[in-house]
């Protein structure tokens, strides 16, 4: 896309009020979007979340009494839970670690040959971070985690709006009845709720002017 492209569409999309809900996301886009998901970036690569795509009718439903009535949940052509490890352990760095070796020796075999370097585990790597994880105490540790979903928030967001889909991002549900509703690991918690699709031809919102400070009060170069 041209730079002025991904402007016009960041300047299009906005938080729907209400969803077009006979209007479905194509499997392929849905999955693109998915995709932007599973690629952002994290801290030290930990990637510490898991994405529930709902797509069960009637859990949805039971979802919107959790978001305190917010339909969009329900009306949404789909609806992604953002959730976020409770706390960041050894045994989660092990399973990365784990599967960075699988992936780096298949590089580094691709590019140097089977007698390549084989510390593909990196140990140094492992010795700092899990300093920096044992340094944190439990609220630190999973404020840590709970911080990261925001980055794949603004990811996902940007690439919707890319593709032509409407979202919004909802920090207004109980967190506790979507665990349960959903039987979510107990290991994660509900963090973020994404409802997808197209607006409504009613949502008088999406005529609105954005609302932003001027570009000179928020850019300042040093």
């Amino acid at each position: 896309m041209k730079p002025q492209e991904i402007l016009d569409a960041l300047q299009w999309r906005y938080s729907v009020k209400k969803f077009d809900a006979g209007k479905k996301i194509e499997e392929s886009i849905w999955q693109n979007i998915l995709d932007a998901a599973v690629l952002t970036p994290s801290s030290f690569g930990l990637q510490p979340w898991q994405f529930l795509d709902v797509r069960n009718v009637e859990l949805r439903e039971k979802l919107v009494l959790a978001s305190y009535g917010q339909k969009q949940v329900a009306e949404s052509s789909h609806l992604l839970v953002l959730t976020c490890k409770k706390t960041m352990d050894q045994a989660h760095l092990d399973r990365f670690l784990a599967v960075s070796q699988k992936i780096r020796k298949a590089n580094a075999m691709a590019i140097i040959g089977e007698n390549g370097a084989t510390d593909y585990a990196g140990e140094n790597f492992k010795a700092i971070t899990l300093s920096f994880i044992q340094s944190l105490s439990a609220e630190q540790n999973f404020i840590w985690n709970a911080n990261q979903i925001y980055i794949v928030l603004g990811n996902i967001l940007t690439v919707a709006a890319m593709l032509g889909i409407d979202a919004i991002p909802m920090e207004g549900f109980e967190a506790e009845k979507y665990n349960e509703i959903l039987h979510i690991d107990k290991n994660y918690t509900a963090k973020l709720v994404v409802p997808f699709g197209y607006r409504s031809a009613q949502d008088k919102n999406a005529t609105y002017n954005k609302v932003r400070f001027d570009k000179s009060e928020i850019v300042k170069i040093i």
